[in-house]
């Protein structure tokens, strides 16, 4: 969801940009921005998800700083 907030340590830190599900990883996936301190790959952080019909409460879940880019960076040219 956009602009949820994200959590460390019981403030928020940063929030989501945009989030969808990826089908090749099987999971959730979203860009967010965050604190300089939290910018680092494998940092662990906690986002609030909304009510929906199958879950109507809101709910916590972890969620972890993955570092770009997700694909391999392609060959340089050569002239």
């Amino acid at each position: 969801a956009p602009h949820t907030p994200l959590l460390r340590g019981g403030g928020a830190i940063g929030h989501t940009l945009s989030s969808l599900y990826s089908p090749a990883l099987r999971r959730a996936i979203a860009l967010a921005l965050v604190d300089v301190s939290a910018a680092v790959s494998g940092t662990e952080l906690r986002l609030t998800l909304c009510p929906s019909l199958e879950a109507p409460q809101f709910r916590e879940v972890a969620v972890c700083v993955a570092g770009l880019p997700f694909l391999p960076a392609p060959e340089p040219a050569t002239l």
